[in-house]
């Protein structure tokens, strides 16, 4: 799992003690199987982690249709969906009770082009993706809210002032 995952209620594993050997939460798939939390028995765990060694080792043609960009050979989700498959490894879901956040003062890398730039009132965290919680919120049994009551606007931050000599490299820039 991650450490920007806020579970919105409790994450009941005992209900998936017995059955496949893999576990995903729903949603996030991008034509395979979310890479952001994972359930996995004793047993498969090293089948299940074992993706980068069996892709070069093994998988020769899978690599090259990855390499190319072939579709739906394009991301970790869709790489980890063909790896499991070929491994012969059950996956079933189980419904999301988590969703990505991020706290004031998180870097921009940490947040990502997909940031909403909303605060969430109900916990008090900025929100990644939106689906996600919404996804969770219907995982934890909770009613499904309006949109316009998820969120607290953030304040606007103040645009730094240009120094001289940026100010002057910038207008030279746009002469050339």
């Amino acid at each position: 799992t991650r450490a920007d995952h806020y579970y919105l209620c409790d994450h009941d594993l005992t209900e998936l003690a017995n059955g496949p050997e893999l576990w995903v939460p729903v949603g996030q798939d991008y034509h395979g199987y979310t890479d952001r939390h994972l359930v996995v028995s004793n047993e498969s765990v090293l089948a299940a982690l074992d993706i980068y060694p069996r892709l070069f080792q093994h998988e020769p043609d899978l690599l090259r249709k990855f390499l190319r960009f072939e579709p739906n050979y394009t991301n970790p989700e869709s790489l980890l969906k063909h790896i499991w498959q070929r491994s012969g490894l059950q996956v079933e879901r189980f419904p999301r009770v988590m969703f990505l956040c991020a706290v004031d003062g998180d870097s921009r890398s940490t947040l990502g082009r997909h940031w909403s730039k909303k605060r969430l009132k109900q916990v008090d965290v900025n929100l990644k993706y939106a689906g996600e919680y919404r996804d969770s919120r219907e995982g934890c049994g909770q009613p499904p809210i309006p949109k316009e009551e998820w969120f607290v606007p953030l304040p606007k931050k103040k645009k730094k002032k240009r120094n001289f000599l940026h100010r002057l490299w910038h207008r030279v820039t746009k002469l050339l």
